[in-house]
C-alpha cells in the first residue's frame, strides 16, 4: 500500500520544531507565570510602594507572556539556536524574577 500524500521532506522541519516547542516547552511557562502572580499575593497592601510594585509586577507578567509567545517564532532549523532559546531564555527570566523579588523585599 503506497501513500502518495505522505511524502516526507525537509521543508517542514521548521514548522515541526515550532510545533514541538509549542506543545512540549510552552506549558512550563505557565508555572513561571504563576510565580509572577504570587508576587501580587505575597505583597502586603499596607506597604508604602504597593501600587508601584503591583504595576511593575503586572507589566513584568505581560512582558513575560509576550516574550514566551515571540520565542516560538525564534525556533528555526538550526538545533544549536533552538537549544540556546530553550536553555537561556527561561534561565534569564527566572534570574530576573529572583532579582525583582529581592529588590521589592529590600525596598519596603
Amino acid at each position: 500500500m503506497k501513500f502518495d500524500n505522505f511524502k516526507c521532506n525537509n521543508s517542514i522541519e521548521k514548522n515541526l520544531s515550532q510545533e514541538l516547542y509549542t506543545r512540549a516547552y510552552l506549558p512550563f511557562y505557565i508555572s513561571l507565570i504563576s510565580i509572577i502572580v504570587t508576587f501580587l499575593i505575597l505583597n502586603s497592601h499596607n506597604q508604602h510602594n504597593y501600587k508601584k510594585t503591583k504595576l511593575i509586577t503586572f507589566l513584568f507578567g505581560i512582558l513575560f507572556i509576550i516574550l514566551s509567545q515571540i520565542s516560538v517564532n525564534f525556533i528555526s532549523e538550526k538545533t544549536f539556536f533552538n537549544y540556546l532559546i530553550i536553555l537561556v531564555l527561561p534561565i534569564t527570566i527566572i534570574i530576573s524574577i529572583y532579582l525583582f523579588n529581592i529588590k521589592t523585599k529590600f525596598s519596603s
